[in-house]
C-alpha cells in the first residue's frame, strides 16, 4: 500500500489579543477564558451523546464511496482515514484543543516531546545548515543536537544563558533555527522571547521555544513572536505521570513539512494516549495555578535556609531576569532548583531522607519529585561541560506537585537538618529500648526520671546482670507510666514479672514485662506445643 501525505487539518486562529497581567484570566478571541477553553475546545459530540470526544481505538476508517475517500486523501475535506497519519477523531480532537490553547493554527501531537523536537529539526534543516541552541536544555536535546544531527551534517552552536548577547555573532546565512527553553532545565533561566525572535527573524531563522516548564497557563510564546512552540506533553499537560506524548504548535505552513517526518518515522501519538492527554488538559489551569502557589512557598523556604547556597526560580528573579518574567510570564511555574552547601554524597543523603518527594526523573505530575541533575537529566553531559554551565554536583531539581505546601516544607526541613528532627532517646535504663512513637511521642512525659542501673561491682555472670537490670526496670515501672494507648500520667501496673533478658545479657533480646510498654519488640510467649490429634480410622463404606 502506498502512503499518502496526510492532509492538513486547519483550526481557527485563536491567538490571544494582548498579554494578560498576572492573576487575570487568559481569554481567546471568542471571549472565553483559558479554563473554559481547556474543557470545551476541540471537543466533538458523537451521535451517542458523549460529553467529551470518545476514544476511537481503530486503526482505519471506512468511507461510503471512493469519491469520499479521495476527498480526504487529496485534502479537499477533513476527515478520518488512518491512525498512523494522525487522521483519527480522538487525535484530531486533542490537536484542536492544543491549537486553541496555544493560539496556533495547528498542533500535531507526537508520541513524545523528543519526537516533536526531532521532526522539527529534520523538517527545517538540511545538510550543511545550522542551529543555535541557547542556554541549558534537556539532556536528550543536548544529545540530539550534539551527537545525532552532526551525523547528518547539521551543526549546532551552543550558547550559555549568559552568552545571549553573542547571538548576533553566531547567526549566519546557514542558520535555520534558534532553539531554547524558557524557563530552562535545570537552572530555570528565562529568555526574552520577543527580543530573540526579532533577532532570529532578521537572520532568516525560525524561533522554536520549548514551553514545557511554563505551559500555556503561565506563558504564550507565539504571542511574543516565536514561530513554533514545543511541549513534552508527558509533563504538565499530562500531569499524572501516566502517559508519554509531545506536541508542536504553530502556523500551518511551518507544520506542513513536519507532518511527513512524523508520519514516516511513526511518531504519531496513539489514540489511547491522546484520550488520556485530553482528559488531563481539562484540569490544566487548576493544577498549574495550584503548583505555582506551592512552588513559590517552597522556593521562599529554601532561599532562607542556611544549608542552601542558591535557589533558581523565576519568582525569585532579580534585575533583567525579573524584567523578563514580569513581561512574558503570568506565573512562575512549579519547577525550581537549588544548590546545597554540600558535596555530591551529602546532597544524595538529603534526597534519600525525603519522605514525600519521590526520587524520580520527569516532572509536572500531581506528586512532588526530586532528582540531582547529575544523576538523571544531565548525567550523560560531560562533567566539564556541566561545571561550565553551573550544573553542580550539589544541585537538586524539584518538581512541586499538588500536596500542601506546609507538608512539603516540613519534609525538606527534616531532610536538610535531620538532627533537629531526631526523636529523643528512651529514658529507660535497659539497653536498646526506643522512645515511643505516635501520639505518645509528642506529649510530655510526666514521670520523674527512673533510677539508674547500679554499676556492677566487678565481673558478673549473665544471670547476675539480668537480675540487676530487672531490679532497676521494676523500680522504674512503679513510677507513673504512660503505656501505649493510655492517657498521659495514668498509672500502669505491670503484669506478673517474667525473667528480664535485656540486650546486654542475652542475644534473645527479651524484655521484662516492665519494659514492654516502651519496647518496640516485646517478648513472645513460649510456643505452645500441642500434641497431634490421633486420626480416626476411616468408616467402612457400604455399597447400596
Amino acid at each position: 500500500m502506498t502512503d499518502h501525505t496526510s492532509p492538513e487539518i486547519t483550526t481557527p486562529d485563536t491567538t490571544t489579543a494582548g498579554t494578560s497581567a498576572p492573576g487575570l484570566i487568559v481569554r481567546g478571541t471568542n471571549g472565553q477564558g483559558l479554563a473554559t477553553r481547556s474543557v470545551h475546545a476541540g471537543e466533538h459530540r458523537d451521535g451517542e451523546g458523549a460529553v467529551h470526544t470518545p476514544l476511537y481505538a481503530h486503526s482505519t476508517f471506512a468511507f461510503p464511496s471512493t469519491a469520499d475517500l479521495l476527498d480526504v486523501v487529496e485534502g479537499r475535506k477533513s476527515g478520518n482515514l488512518y491512525t498512523r497519519y494522525g487522521l483519527n477523531p480522538t487525535i484530531r480532537s486533542l490537536e484542536d484543543k492544543l491549537a486553541d490553547l496555544e493560539g496556533g493554527q495547528q498542533a500535531p501531537a507526537f508520541s513524545s516531546g523528543m519526537a516533536a523536537e526531532a521532526a522539527t529539526f529534520l523538517a527545517h534543516t538540511r545538510t550543511g545548515e545550522h542551529i543555535v541552541c541557547l542556554g541549558d536544555v534537556y539532556g536528550g536535546t543536548f544529545e540530539l543536537l550534539g551527537a545525532n544531527l552532526p551525523q547528518l551534517g547539521i551543526t549546532t552552536t551552543f550558547l550559555r544563558a549568559d552568552e545571549t548577547d553573542r547571538l548576533g555573532e553566531v547567526l549566519t546565512g546557514r542558520t535555520r533555527i534558534v532553539f531554547f527553553e524558557t524557563p530552562s532545565n535545570p537552572k530555570l533561566d528565562v529568555f526574552d522571547i520577543a527580543a530573540i525572535s526579532a533577532q532570529a527573524r532578521t537572520a532568516g531563522a525560525l524561533t522554536v521555544v520549548d514551553n514545557t516548564f511554563a505551559t500555556r497557563v503561565n506563558q504564550n510564546p507565539l504571542h511574543h513572536g516565536a514561530d513554533l512552540v514545543i511541549h513534552s506533553a508527558t509533563k504538565y499537560l499530562g500531569g499524572h505521570s501516566d502517559l508519554t506524548a509531545g506536541a508542536l504548535i504553530g502556523a500551518a505552513e511551518l507544520l506542513a513539512p513536519v507532518a511527513m517526518w512524523r508520519k514516516n518515522l511513526g511518531q504519531v501519538i496513539a489514540p489511547q494516549v491522546a484520550d488520556l492527554l485530553a482528559r488531563s488538559i481539562r484540569s490544566l489551569p487548576v493544577r498549574v495555578r495550584a503548583q505555582n502557589e506551592t512552588a513559590a512557598a517552597v522556593a521562599a523556604f529554601l532561599a532562607a535556609h542556611p544549608c542552601v547556597r542558591r535557589v533558581h526560580y523565576p519568582g525569585l528573579a532579580t534585575g533583567d531576569a525579573k524584567r523578563i518574567v514580569d513581561a512574558q510570564m503570568r506565573g512562575s511555574g512549579g519547577m525550581l532548583s537549588a544548590v546545597l552547601d554540600a558535596t555530591a554524597e551529602q546532597t544524595a543523603a538529603v534526597v534519600d531522607r525525603l519522605r514525600l518527594f519521590a526520587i524520580a526523573p520527569s516532572l509536572g505530575g500531581v506528586e512532588s519529585l526530586i532528582t540531582q541533575p547529575i544523576t538523571t537529566t544531565h548525567h550523560g553531559l560531560d562533567p566539564d561541560e556541566r561545571a561550565r554551565r553551573g550544573i553542580t554536583d550539589s544541585m537538586i531539581r524539584l518538581s512541586v506537585g499538588m500536596e500542601d505546601a506546609d507538608d512539603l516544607i516540613t519534609d525538606l526541613a527534616q531532610a536538610l537538618d535531620p538532627e533537629s528532627h531526631r526523636p529523643a532517646p528512651a529514658p529507660f535504663p535497659c539497653s536498646g529500648l526506643r522512645a515511643p512513637t505516635g501520639p505518645c511521642a509528642s506529649a510530655p512525659d510526666p514521670r520523674p526520671a527512673p533510677p539508674p542501673v547500679p554499676p556492677a561491682a566487678g565481673p558478673e555472670s549473665p544471670a547476675a546482670a539480668a537480675t540487676r537490670c530487672r531490679t532497676a526496670c521494676h523500680a522504674a515501672a512503679r513510677l507513673p507510666h504512660r503505656a501505649p494507648g493510655r492517657s498521659a500520667g495514668s498509672a500502669w501496673s505491670p503484669p506478673a514479672a517474667v525473667p528480664c533478658w535485656c540486650a546486654a545479657s542475652s542475644p534473645r533480646r527479651r524484655r521484662c514485662s516492665s519494659c514492654r510498654p516502651r519496647c518496640s519488640t516485646p517478648a513472645r510467649p513460649p510456643t505452645r506445643q500441642t500434641p497431634p490429634r490421633p486420626r480416626r480410622p476411616p468408616a467402612a463404606r457400604t455399597l447400596s
